[in-house]
């Protein structure tokens, strides 16, 4: 009876965890997950975020912001630049969630990444690390990032060290510090379209992302498992 009621109050505590904190979207439905995610568009009206075969395809300035907040996660995913070399993606954390300026997110410490045939950036600034408040570049990278190629990233933040990862994710592009936070939500989106029938589309693939939440989860996780545990001892 003891080893039921533990395996039951670890599973209630175990699910109750994840379910608040921890996020995993493999994009395998028609439309994106409401209880994920908002969703916000470019108004020129050529904005789009559509799913297919577990692809999420982010076009013109679309991007999807988290409904729950996340405090110093770790976030995986996979992407591919499939429309123009102008594309950037933008990975924003540590951000209130509010939307963009004329082409890029204006609030949130994050990530943008571009090809390296970028003309903007160039192959030496392929990966860069942003206070997008004042867009200002804090770290720079240069792995390479070919059109229709797909790559794995990972960023790890533990509230002060940020780390991210490419491809490689036994060895960080580069690790840069700071406390700064304008909030916790996270976004992910790609630079816009300008308005009329040029420039080419631009196409941003995702097939997974996952928000893993702060190790001090996990250590709230046990301390209830913990409290459930000598509550029930009392009582038998």
């Amino acid at each position: 009876m003891l080893k039921t009621f533990k395996a039951l109050s670890l599973m209630s505590i175990v699910g109750a965890t994840v379910n608040a904190q921890t996020l995993i979207d493999n994009f395998d439905g028609s439309s994106i997950n409401v209880s994920n995610w908002t969703t916000s568009y470019r108004s020129y009206g050529n904005s789009a975020i559509t799913l297919s075969s577990g692809i999420a395809t982010i076009k013109n300035g679309a991007f999807i912001t988290t409904v729950s907040n996340f405090s110093n996660p770790t976030i995986n995913g996979r992407f591919s630049f499939s429309g123009w070399e102008y594309d950037r993606f933008q990975i924003l954390f540590r951000s209130d969630g509010t939307r963009i300026d004329s082409q890029i997110p204006n609030n949130g410490i994050g990530v943008q990444i571009t090809p390296s045939s970028n003309p903007d950036f160039g192959s030496s600034k392929t990966v860069q690390f942003f206070d997008f408040n004042t867009f200002t570049a804090l770290a720079i990278a240069a792995p390479q990032i070919n059109l229709n190629t797909f790559y794995d990233f990972k960023i790890i933040d533990d509230g002060n060290n940020i780390k991210v990862y490419i491809t490689d994710m036994s060895s960080p592009l580069f690790t840069y510090s700071t406390f700064k936070t304008y909030g916790n939500k996270v976004q992910f989106g790609n630079r816009e379209q300008a308005a009329g029938s040029w420039p080419p589309p631009y196409y941003l693939n995702i097939d997974s992302l996952s928000i893993i939440p702060e190790p001090s989860a996990l250590s709230l996780l046990a301390v209830g498992l913990g409290v459930v545990l000598r509550r029930r001892r009392r009582t038998v």
